[in-house]
């Protein structure tokens, strides 16, 4: 389905029996049901309580159709029946929401999700004496062509399709496509790129813009959201970035868009917004801050390798993780505040990962290798980026098993039997590897050796253990990495609970980590499980 949007935009809407969201399609487009399941996987789709999936060469027509079975799949139960493909169905849900950072399901939602969150600022620019000082010749020639308006798709767009198609001069030594570029599931009118680039990737946009109709006012939240979204998904797409410019325009006013990211939290986006500009000063505008700093810089590489960022995964204490494509395979991309970070969380992982090994061949039987759970594999690291594979889910109440927490219990064993203390066991580290039901324990950038105890930030307060509470150089001991897996194990099965009622529900667990009786804790925790 080409063009299709998943964030609202579009005049045929796709729920699930919860009625979230899951695709909005143009009409226009004519989408098949055939075009749906390819996207969501086999489902049956109503539409109004009637059956439309019989004849998949059916053409949905505008309305809200509900799919059924998506979620299903998505939040399946634990027997097993689930595909590897619907799995990844739920991983590709799951990141796209994060990717999004909202929970807007349409443009002018979006752009009051934003307001609301105070992260829309009105811009005033600076009014520019001499506007034509700042203006392509080729646009200058166009002066009256393009002050034509009129009907967006009829006048607006083929004005700056015959503009772009036949000036050389827009922005020199850079490249000006119309239509080229896909951003999320849109296509801006107008993309901005390096001249190296055929086809340019949400990383490789410079800039953008887009096509207004005559009785558009700028005003309009719907065109307002689709906006900020394109600079958000800029953004997110190159995360070294720090801004990025667009413009909307319909050939008489002109919107400028200036999309920041957060000095104190980078994983989040700022917008500031002009109110309606002349076309000339509006253009002029655009064109002086591209030139001066458009904010482009190149995509991430790694080893001389690509790395495509697709979604944000989120921001902890020392990094901001990603999910990404490198080197053809989907890994988390971990970019941190400075390099010395990444060189010390590889040999953290090194180290652990070769304890667990010996573990391994020291218990010498098939059931101790499946009983412990994986560290992640440094795939490659460069700068402040860090590259690591598997990818896994958070955990639910209702994908942990039994077997799960003796993996992991095993494996704190087996590391703490090597002198490695974690430091920040919780299940926010902890995820589901869904391709072989095992546990993936992450994040060993707190994890010490019994021979070094050059202390950084371990275990949020929230779940460590009392004695290191407020303690600058409190001495790690295994019994705080079990406390910290006992305490977030029992956010997981009743989150909210308070610390004395959780206290209470987990003694003899806690009791038996207070002594490192790992069995003891295993054999604790596991009948909260039905599993």
């Amino acid at each position: 389905m080409s063009a299709s949007n998943h964030n609202g935009g579009g005049d045929i809407q796709i729920v699930d029996h919860d009625g979230i969201l899951l695709l909005s399609l143009d009409s226009a487009d004519e989408i098949t049901i055939a075009g749906v399941q390819e996207e969501l996987g086999k489902c049956t789709i109503t539409l109004n309580g009637v059956t439309k999936s019989i004849n998949t060469a059916w053409k949905l027509v505008p309305g809200t159709y509900v799919a059924t079975a998506k979620r299903q799949a998505i939040f399946a139960s634990d027997e097993g029946s689930e595909s590897i493909n619907a799995i990844r169905r739920l991983e590709k849900v799951v990141y796209g929401l994060k990717s999004r950072d909202s929970k807007a399901v349409d443009y002018a939602d979006y752009y009051r999700e934003k307001s609301n969150e105070g992260r829309i600022h009105r811009w005033t620019v600076p009014l520019i004496s001499n506007p034509e000082m700042y203006l392509p010749e080729s646009l200058k020639n166009n002066w009256q062509f393009l002050l034509e308006t009129g009907p967006e798709k009829d006048v607006v767009k083929p004005c700056w399709k015959r503009l772009i198609e036949e000036s050389s001069d827009l922005f020199p030594g850079h490249s000006v496509g119309y239509e080229i570029g896909l951003l999320g599931t849109k296509i801006p009118d107008i993309a901005f790129f390096p001249s190296n680039v055929a086809k340019p990737r949400a990383s490789e946009y410079e800039a953008y813009g887009d096509c207004k109709g005559h009785s558009w006012s700028g005003n309009s939240l719907s065109e307002l959201g689709q906006g900020i979204q394109y600079g958000h998904l800029i953004l997110d797409a190159n995360p070294l970035r720090t801004h990025v410019y667009g413009f909307f325009t319909n050939n008489s006013i002109v919107v400028l868009i200036k999309s920041t990211r957060s000095k104190e939290w980078p994983c989040l986006v700022h917008w500031h917004i002009t109110g309606a500009l002349t076309f000339k000063q509006g253009m002029a505008t655009f064109f002086k801050l591209v030139q001066e700093n458009s904010g482009y810089i190149h995509p991430p590489t790694i080893q001389n390798l690509n790395l495509t960022i697709k979604a944000s995964l989120g921001q902890g204490r020392t990094c901001r993780a990603f999910l990404a494509d490198y080197n053809g395979m989907d890994v988390v991309a971990k970019l941190y505040d400075c390099e010395e970070t990444v060189k010390e969380n590889v040999q953290q992982l090194e180290v652990a990962k070769a304890a667990i090994q010996r573990g391994v061949v020291v218990g010498a039987a098939a059931a101790v290798i499946h009983s412990t759970c994986r560290i992640p594999t440094v795939q490659g690291c460069e700068g402040k980026w860090l590259v690591i594979t598997p990818i896994g889910i958070p955990f639910t109440f209702r994908t942990i098993r039994q077997d799960h927490i003796r993996s992991l219990v095993t494996a704190l064993k087996i590391v703490h039997e090597a002198g490695i203390i974690h430091r920040d066991v919780r299940f926010a580290n902890i995820f589901h590897l869904t391709t072989d039901d095992s546990v993936l324990l992450n994040d060993w950038g707190s994890s010490i050796q019994s021979e070094g105890l050059e202390l950084v930030a371990g275990c949020p307060d929230q779940w460590a253990h009392p004695d290191v509470i407020g303690m600058a150089e409190a001495v790690p001991h295994p019994k705080h990495d079990l406390y910290s897996l006992i305490s977030s194990f029992g956010d997981l099965i009743a989150p909210g609970l308070s610390v004395a009622k959780r206290n209470v529900l987990l003694r003899k667990a806690y009791q038996a980590a207070e002594i490192c009786l790992y069995e003891q804790v295993v054999d604790s925790l596991v009948p909260f499980l039905t599993h």
